[in-house]
């Protein structure tokens, strides 16, 4: 059966740009290894793009959270660092304009990985709420967290985060 990585919001803004913060820069070069890693093993590979347009600040997330980031066509929205040039033609590519991706969930509708390993930024929000939706539309997949590719801004809210993607069965390893 196939496997899928999914590189969640590996982007200049979470890193070192409007929402980045200290040690995402670090996940870089392991985040790399694990593309390569998948290219080898056949993986198929994913990557997502939080996707904003310049109205962000008018959008509900934008009132909840008022710093502009991922905006369409910006330094900020392009992949961070040596990730950025790990992306081939073939990859799938994702623009989500919010959390999660309906985009993610049609395209799984119909797949059967027998695994799906998600990675990247930020754990306790789009990695979370990628992880609920890939479990929802590929209940038999076994879903998995490489906690030491995904991190947070919050240290703590990031290892609460792994406590609860254990109770809905996801394999954090």
């Amino acid at each position: 059966m196939d496997k899928l990585l999914i590189v969640v919001d590996f982007q200049n803004d979470f890193v070192d740009g409007a929402l980045g913060f200290d040690g995402a820069n670090e996940l870089d070069e392991k985040i790399c290894e694990r593309i390569q890693q998948a290219r080898k093993d056949d993986e198929k590979v994913m990557f997502t793009f939080d996707t904003h347009e310049e109205n962000y600040l008018d959008t509900q997330e934008g009132k909840f959270l008022p710093v502009e980031h991922c905006i369409k066509n910006t330094t900020g929205h392009k992949l961070y660092g040596k990730v950025a040039d790990c992306v081939e033609k073939d990859d799938i590519i994702i623009e989500k304009p919010t959390f999660g991706s309906i985009e993610l969930c049609d395209y799984l509708r119909d797949k059967n990985f027998s695994e799906i390993e998600l990675c990247g930024l930020v754990s306790n929000i789009c990695v979370l709420t990628n992880c609920c939706l890939v479990k929802t539309f590929s209940p038999e997949s076994t879903v998995i967290v490489n906690r030491n590719l995904t991190d947070s801004f919050d240290k703590k809210l990031n290892e609460e985060t792994f406590d609860i993607l254990k109770g809905i069965q996801v394999v954090v390893k």
